[in-house]
């Protein structure tokens, strides 16, 4: 780019005017001494070669013009398509942790289901047989809480939420500790404290639903 364009360029961007005053009138002012300094190096009368300057530099300074508008333009269309991008990432993430929160819910039901039904059947076996956990326990009690515990440890490591982690963690603990404890009273003691970190896990888990809930909405 010749050096007066180059200058005039910089005066634009620099001022950044867009109906600036102050800075269409550094504009003209540098277009003034362009012409003077022309006027002053040939040997021509300002009428006959005054229509051409004025010409030549109102082309450029539109070039200029259109150019910075252009760019402008597109910083701003990139600058919108990086936040659309940004909220659809918000969006699927939203909609990823409500998906298996919703799962693990109803993962962590059948686990309660497995869980009593294995407790109910020690029970029974103890009042027959006056030894506890001897007997083989039925193939929907055991592959119940099997299935169960291996898409909860599924689920819960997708989960972002810290606390809901945990108390999944400690929920699937308690239920391991019904099918493992030593005697009918510290089974009934642990199927208790299960139910108790239940209701405790299904809180905080309406909790981050409706935090995601509120966020969806405000971003809108």
């Amino acid at each position: 780019m010749p050096l007066p364009l180059k200058a005039l360029w910089h005066i634009w961007s620099a001022e950044n005017v867009n109906g600036d005053a102050e800075g269409q009138k550094r504009i003209f002012d540098f277009l003034t001494s362009i012409i003077g300094e022309f006027h002053l190096n040939i040997a021509i009368e300002p009428q006959t070669w005054f229509p051409v300057v004025t010409l030549v530099v109102g082309v450029a300074l539109k070039a200029l013009v259109d150019a910075l508008t252009e760019t402008r333009a597109f910083m701003r269309g990139k600058e919108t398509r990086h936040e659309e991008r940004r909220e659809a990432a918000r969006a699927a993430h939203a909609d990823f942790q409500r998906t298996t929160l919703l799962a693990l819910q109803e993962e962590c039901q059948k686990l309660a289901r497995s869980t009593a039904l294995i407790h109910h059947e020690d029970v029974m076996a103890y009042r027959r047989t006056s030894t506890w956990q001897k007997t083989t326990l039925s193939e929907k009690a055991s592959d119940g809480s099997r299935d169960a515990f291996a898409t909860i440890l599924k689920l819960r490591v997708r989960v972002a939420d810290k606390e809901t982690r945990r108390y999944t963690q400690d929920y699937t603990n308690a239920c391991s500790s019904v099918a493992q404890a030593g005697s009918e009273s510290s089974s009934d003691k642990e199927l208790k404290k299960a139910m108790r970190i239940q209701e405790t896990l299904y809180e905080r888990i309406g909790e981050v639903l409706r935090s995601l809930h509120d966020e969806e909405h405000q971003s809108q």
